[in-house]
């Protein structure tokens, strides 16, 4: 299988690390469940002409279209309340539709990850055979003056839907607006809400079905969202089942969640073995 993702990978401010960043972004994680689950992964992202692509992972395939600046995030948590802050003191620029049009057609998924409104419905149209999917989320972010991050409407929701095969976003990244989701959905993508703890709503076929989070220990929630999205789009293409595919995606999540950071990334062999104790009418609620 051929996975393809789109968007920024970002340098994230880490004061306690000796360069003062690490490098994220879904690019950099999904990429590397991607690896994980054994599909041929290729990034298209722009950024400053460092690093190397080995210096990233070797496993990806890396095109970082050359600009003056990486995309950063600065996260900043309320000492009392805990509440996240995000800024973006530096964007890379858009995605250039030139790159994306030199890219290998014979693709299985291209998978549009936005950070900051850098990937537009130009890019999808580009796809006529692929299994196209996102991760919307950047598409819902506004930088003001001072590099606040704050959260606003998907406004090109109506010109990038008509492309899209699948959508993946949790709760928080629309403030729990469902029936905005719900029109999504109704528009023609098959859509996994995500709800954390309380497990993800499958909207597909005009259904909405319930799917209960796999049961795990907690230790970090840190890159679930990113998990779970490209291993419910991996297993969907695959099986063409997305009740399936919710399934698969939420016990892969549930791996992930049980270590500190990506420190341990969930394989096939991982998620099937949880699968043994953890049945499709397990995760639908009906035993």
């Amino acid at each position: 299988m051929r996975y393809t993702l789109i968007g920024y990978f970002t340098k994230d401010i880490a004061p306690n690390v000796p360069e003062g960043y690490v490098w994220g972004g879904t690019v950099t994680y999904s990429g590397l469940v991607a690896a994980e689950l054994g599909v041929d992964v290729t990034v298209l992202t722009i950024g400053e002409p460092h690093p190397s692509p080995a210096d990233l992972d070797p496993r990806v395939k890396w095109h970082i279209y050359p600009t003056a600046q990486t995309t950063t995030f600065d996260n900043q948590y309320d000492k009392v309340t805990g509440k996240r802050h995000q800024l973006m003191p530096a964007r890379a620029g858009d995605i250039p539709v030139e790159m994306v049009q030199k890219l290998d057609p014979t693709q299985d998924i291209v998978h549009l990850a936005p950070l900051g409104n850098e990937v537009s419905p130009e890019i999808a149209a580009q796809f006529q055979n692929a299994w196209v999917v996102a991760t919307p989320q950047g598409w819902m972010r506004q930088v003001d003056e001072n590099y606040h991050v704050h959260k606003v409407a998907w406004h090109d929701a109506d010109k990038m839907l008509p492309y899209l095969k699948a959508l993946c976003l949790s709760e928080e990244d629309i403030h729990g607006d469902i029936d905005t989701v719900r029109l999504w959905a109704a528009a023609g993508p098959t859509v996994l809400y995500t709800r954390g703890p309380q497990g993800a709503i499958l909207m597909h076929g005009g259904q909405e079905i319930s799917i209960k989070a796999a049961p795990a220990e907690v230790s970090d929630p840190t890159g679930a969202g990113d998990v779970i999205a490209v291993a419910f789009f991996i297993r969907y293409y695959e099986t063409g089942d997305p009740i399936e595919a919710a399934i698969f995606g939420t016990v892969a999540a549930s791996i992930i969640i049980e270590h500190q950071g990506v420190s341990h990334l969930p394989s096939y062999a991982e998620i099937e073995a949880r699968r043994q104790h953890w049945s499709r009418e397990d995760a639908l609620g009906l035993k």
